[in-house]
């Protein structure tokens, strides 16, 4: 889950290669169950309703998004389920635990 913010590179943040991880980007980074199931509809080529959700305390709202993806049904292997703010003034990651 990222940031749809234009100026990140998720996997080059991370490290990763391209097909090392699903990478679910939205307004905010926030996630939602709509948002899982959104991105699930979309690769199965079903077209969901949706929701739009706004935050004001950014940590609180990251860890909110890492219990509705634990709590997700639709999200079958939830043992390395991390998150992390991306600072773009320092371009440093902040885990949120």
């Amino acid at each position: 889950m990222a940031c749809m913010e234009a100026r990140l590179d998720v996997h080059k943040i991370l490290g990763l290669q391209e097909g090392d991880a699903h990478d679910i980007r939205n307004a905010g980074g926030v996630i939602s169950d709509d948002d899982l199931k959104t991105k699930i509809h979309e690769e199965v080529g079903l077209k969901p309703h949706f929701s739009i959700e706004s935050f004001s305390d950014l940590e609180a709202d990251v860890r909110q998004s890492i219990a509705r993806i634990k709590a997700s049904p639709f999200v079958p292997h939830k043992e390395s389920v991390r998150d992390f703010i991306y600072e773009v003034q320092t371009g440093r990651l902040r885990e949120v635990t």
